[in-house]
């Protein structure tokens, strides 16, 4: 073989192998230059990751029967997009991007904060409605009735789950508060028990999933924050990176079920009072 040629075939030999080593950490979505959409779409079925946590997804302990909003509105996103939806994998909120960054599923259909961390790892859909996070605290606690910073105190402590969003939101507004910090994956009723038995002294957490407990529990807690949340976040549904094909024709769906009344129809059906969902605003001016 002559010198340039045996060259030539070193260097082709070199790029395939790189491409070869950039295929093997690339995920399913993007094997063999196929398009998540265009995998979907061929499959005729969408797979989904869900998250259980009432009362946006309930699941019975033995039927195995999942229902609630996200339920709702995934099955609703099926019917417009003409696709079954195969519920193939349960995730936890610390590690779920992984699964759908290497395409075991293709979405997370679950009403997630959409969080600007997230985005560092995962798309989401628009925005299907917004929610606000309250401070729970024991009823009887009279440190703490009056003067939400005094929550902002060494003396106090925070519960919080890893992976979760309670754990920035302890941080972020009472940073000198203690963090007791439960696993990936622990119950969010959890943080509200260990406010009522008094190994934490304060749970920042979403309202509507708080209400529950409280219905149960009834004036063991207050929420420090019932007029005005501590913060507000919009929930969509969780996207892989990188998949416009795929992003468009679910946000397109969602558009369609905002505007024809299917969104507001499953929030009035499950949320657990008045108000605990703030509504989207509508794209356009009713007439007058």
């Amino acid at each position: 073989m002559q010198k340039r040629e045996f060259l030539k075939t070193l260097g082709l030999a070199a790029i395939g192998g790189a491409v070869g080593a950039v295929s093997t950490k690339s995920n399913d979505h993007a094997a063999a230059g196929v398009s998540a959409w265009e995998k979907i779409i061929s499959r005729g079925s969408l797979r989904a990751g869900y998250i259980v946590l009432p009362p946006e997804m309930s699941k019975d302990p033995n039927t195995g029967e999942l229902s609630g909003i996200a339920y709702e509105l995934t099955m609703a996103l099926g019917k417009k997009l003409n696709l079954r939806i195969e519920w193939v994998e349960e995730l936890n909120f610390a590690s779920m991007h992984e699964g759908l960054a290497i395409g075991r599923f293709d979405i997370i259909c679950f009403t997630l904060y959409r969080r600007a961390n997230l985005g560092r790892v995962m798309n989401f859909s628009r925005p299907l409605f917004y929610s606000g996070n309250g401070i729970f605290v024991r009823a009887n606690d009279r440190r703490l009735i009056n003067d939400v910073q005094k929550l902002n105190n060494s003396d106090i402590k925070i519960g919080a789950i890893d992976g979760e969003v309670s754990s920035e939101l302890a941080g972020e507004y009472f940073p000198l508060a203690r963090t007791v910090t439960l696993p990936s994956g622990t119950d969010l009723a959890q943080l509200l028990m260990h406010v009522t038995t008094r190994k934490t002294d304060a749970a920042l957490m979403n309202r509507a999933a708080a209400r529950l407990f409280m219905t149960k529990n009834p004036g063991l807690l207050v929420d420090l924050a019932e007029r005005n949340p501590i913060c507000v976040y919009s929930h969509g549904f969780g996207l892989p990176k990188d998949q416009y094909d795929l992003q468009q024709a679910i946000d397109l769906a969602f558009d369609e079920l905002l505007e024809n009344g299917k969104i507001e129809r499953v929030l009035q059906k499950f949320e657990p009072f008045s108000g605990a969902y703030l509504r989207a605003a509508m794209p356009y001016q009713p007439h007058v």
